[in-house]
């Protein structure tokens, strides 16, 4: 006869874990952009794999995340920050990225206030301002990368001082890409297309199809002659 034999094998897979969440502050909570100092502070995050190195910036208009320090072992900075949104009562998001000494890294965020200052609206000083910060920059990584992110923020700035309450007005998107202006029809909303400060109706009402009849019938005049009242349009009649 022959025996049964049996073996078995194990495998332990370690996993690195990502640094345990800390304190991240940004202090002011409300300043004004590109004059007013903001101090970032990241205290009290820990890792088992050391040294523990920060690097800061800030989510810009349309989402993307600025860097404006390099990844270093700093674990505070002061600088400038550039103008939030209007529509979003002029908050912007600073974003702590912590890392150990692996790159596997834990995100943090904290919104302040920044309003805009007179570099956005005057174009001599939006000039000045980019031309003496990269001239300030040379040599050093972090100045490069505020240059760069600031100079940014003020060449694509839009002022949508008077365009506010587009949902509630116009059934519309917040003004964001063009001055004064509203953005497209939320969802579920029809109207003028692009961004406009126009009216979008309701899809679900049945006031397109009356609009729509109207323009038709508009259209319809213009080649015909009117014989009834009937004929004519409203508050108009046939002579």
């Amino acid at each position: 006869t022959y025996g049964t034999a049996f073996s078995s094998a194990s495998l332990t897979v370690y996993t690195c874990s990502s640094p345990q969440p800390g304190i991240f502050s940004v202090l002011p909570t409300h300043g004004v952009a590109l004059v007013d100092l903001f101090v970032f502070t990241a205290t009290l995050w820990q890792d088992e794999n050391l040294p523990i190195s920060y690097a800061f910036g800030y989510y810009s208009s349309v989402g993307v995340l600025e860097p404006i320090t390099a990844q270093s072992e700093l674990s505070s900075t002061s600088l400038v920050l550039p103008a939030g949104i209007d529509y979003l009562n002029f908050n912007i998001t600073c974003v702590v990225l912590v890392y150990n000494v692996l790159d596997v890294s834990t995100l943090a965020t904290i919104k302040v206030r920044v309003s805009p200052s007179n570099i956005y609206s005057n174009p001599i000083a939006a000039q000045n301002f980019i031309s003496d910060s990269l001239l300030s920059a040379t040599g050093s990584q972090n100045l490069l990368l505020q240059s760069l992110s600031y100079g940014g923020s003020i060449v694509n700035y839009v002022d949508c001082s008077y365009a506010h309450d587009c949902a509630r007005q116009y059934n519309r998107l917040p003004c964001a890409t063009k001055a004064n202006t509203c953005g497209e029809c939320i969802s579920g909303f029809s109207g003028d297309s692009g961004q406009q400060n126009s009216m979008c109706f309701n899809i679900s009402d049945n006031i397109l199809p009356i609009i729509s009849s109207s323009l038709n019938r508009n259209s319809r005049l213009l080649s015909t002659t009117c014989r009834v009242n009937a004929d004519c349009d409203v508050f108009k009649v046939c002579s």
